[in-house]
């Protein structure tokens, strides 16, 4: 096969084969573009996204630059992105250090939102229960991925378990009851008023838990304020405004970052 690049007016097979393996690789998350980088549509035409796209995976494989060159072409980022290519040495050096500088400059709450939205996002793979009913299907994977069983303290402290696989030692079990993947709201309230503090409706921030005594208890993660993610007996976490469940309100600070 002829080595090859895209130019601007390029279009076809070729576009669209790109596309599909931009929208979906291994390369993207590291450095904050989600599962995928976003070409627009798979409509095998070099529009505006799709050379953004390219432009984005070049960085993020290793190559020495974002434009297209004879020395590292489209075909090759293409046979590294389709996992059929490995990376040279020089690749994997550019891209660890381009890693470390994209992580060094990410903030706690971008962190913990990014792990939010991919809960959100693949809802429909995580179902709410009690551990008395499915307990030995109550685990948390490592990010990405959610827990295909869990109930709401459950969700918040295996996401924390989450995001201290990525920072170990900054995301300590707000429960502290080592990062079991379900709970009840009681424990945040409790290390709340022993090691963190009660915030009021309406000064709640990102990394805040909303926690419901009363009737049926419930726990909430704040992701801005007066929204929340949230994990009922619903099919999966969705998002809401904060103080929709019943009972009296308390609104923890626990997080790093806050």
């Amino acid at each position: 096969m002829a080595r090859w690049n895209l130019g601007s007016r390029e279009r076809g097979t070729k576009v669209r084969r790109m596309q599909k393996a931009l929208r979906s690789n291994s390369f993207a998350r590291a450095l904050g573009q989600g599962a995928g980088f976003d070409c627009g549509p798979i409509d095998g035409e070099m529009g505006p996204k799709t050379q953004a796209a390219l432009r984005d995976a070049r960085h993020a494989v290793g190559f020495a630059s974002r434009k297209a060159s004879e020395a590292e072409t489209d075909w090759e980022l293409l046979a590294i992105l389709e996992k059929r290519q490995q990376l040279t040495s020089k690749q994997r050096e550019r891209r660890v250090r381009r890693i470390k500088r994209f992580q060094n400059s990410v903030t706690d709450e971008q962190r913990l939102l990014e792990v939010a939205d991919y809960w959100y996002a693949h809802r429909a793979q995580s179902r709410y229960s009690y551990p008395h009913h499915n307990l030995d299907r109550m685990i948390c994977p490592e990010f990405p991925g959610v827990a295909p069983w869990t109930d709401c303290s459950g969700m918040i402290r295996c996401q924390w378990w989450q995001l201290n696989q990525m920072q170990p030692g900054r995301w300590p079990d707000p429960a502290r009851a080592d990062y079991a993947v379900w709970g009840n709201s009681d424990s945040f309230i409790l290390n709340a008023r022993n090691f963190g503090k009660f915030i009021s409706l309406g000064q709640e921030r990102c990394g805040d838990i909303a926690c419901y005594v009363g009737g049926v208890g419930h726990a909430e993660l704040v992701v801005a304020r007066g929204r929340v993610l949230t994990n009922g007996s619903e099919a999966g976490p969705y998002y809401r405004p904060i103080a929709q469940h019943s009972g009296k309100l308390y609104i923890c600070r626990l997080a790093p970052f806050v």
